[in-house]
């Protein structure tokens, strides 16, 4: 139980509200029972979760939803068993269902994308089952890929030690714009992003009016991970104001924004 008065839990929310942070909790007990009974810390408003029921030991698959980055994903389940609450989206807000236990037809995983009191956007993953207690299936259906599926399509945390690809195609990417480093920013922005295969792509930042102040790439590119520089100036050189700034991915028919915050 991670108490409604201790630190670790008062640290956590304050890395996702007031520094836009991503977050992944998981816990059998965490979302319903927790906050009700043993004074645990009442993390479903952050998560955009509604914890319906304290839930029994009936769970042996877990399924992936149309439409989110778990769409095809379906595990048999071997983890701890006890006390699966059941989850449901919070109305009103961005969350959405990742997971549910398809044998008795109840949600186990909720997404979020939200922005804080202080403007800035955080994600969350939040599970009612232990992910280590999947069982890797085929060569696509692993642990592993679902983490990679989290941590860089939803999270948008490119991988960590990898150089950027050029000359030749590489399949296991996908078109994905990530969120900037750092995010906030006080000068120098890294915008990073993948894409499947050479094409012509730009990549724009806009000011909150939607007036584009800064073209950083405009031009042909091959497959692979590519990252670009934003010093905090539009095109004549001159620096822009803090604020929010969005920055715009064109690669053929597909296209990206996201949002980042520059300080001064």
């Amino acid at each position: 139980t991670i108490s409604a008065d201790s630190p670790e839990a008062e640290s956590l929310a304050s890395y996702v509200l007031n520094h836009g942070g991503n977050l992944y909790l998981e816990g059998g007990d965490v979302w319903y029972w927790d906050p009700l009974n043993e004074n645990g810390y009442n993390f479903n408003p952050i998560f955009g979760i509604t914890a319906t029921a304290d839930g029994t030991s009936d769970i042996q698959e877990v399924a992936g939803m149309d439409g989110t980055f778990t769409e095809g994903d379906t595990f048999n389940y071997s983890g701890e068993n006890n006390y699966i609450d059941h989850l449901e989206p919070d109305t009103g807000s961005n969350s959405f269902v990742i997971f549910s236990n398809p044998l008795i037809s109840y949600n186990v995983g909720i997404a979020n994308v939200d922005t804080s009191e202080s403007g800035l956007e955080y994600r969350t993953v939040g599970l009612s089952f232990e992910l280590g207690g999947l069982d890797d299936a085929e060569p696509q259906m692993t642990k592993l890929a679902l983490l990679s599926k989290i941590m860089s399509e939803f999270f948008g945390i490119p991988p960590t030690g990898v150089q950027e690809k050029s000359g030749r195609l590489d399949r296991s990417l996908s078109f994905l714009l990530y969120q900037s480093i750092p995010n906030p920013a006080r000068g120098t922005v890294s915008i990073p992003f993948s894409l499947p295969s050479k094409t012509r792509v730009s990549l724009k930042i806009y000011d909150i009016s939607g007036r584009c102040v800064k073209t950083l790439y405009s031009g042909v590119l091959e497959g692979g991970y590519h990252s670009f520089t934003w010093e905090g100036v539009d095109e004549r050189g001159i620096e822009v104001p803090s604020g929010v700034y969005f920055y715009r991915l064109e690669a053929g028919h597909r296209k990206a924004t996201r949002k980042l915050l520059l300080l001064r």
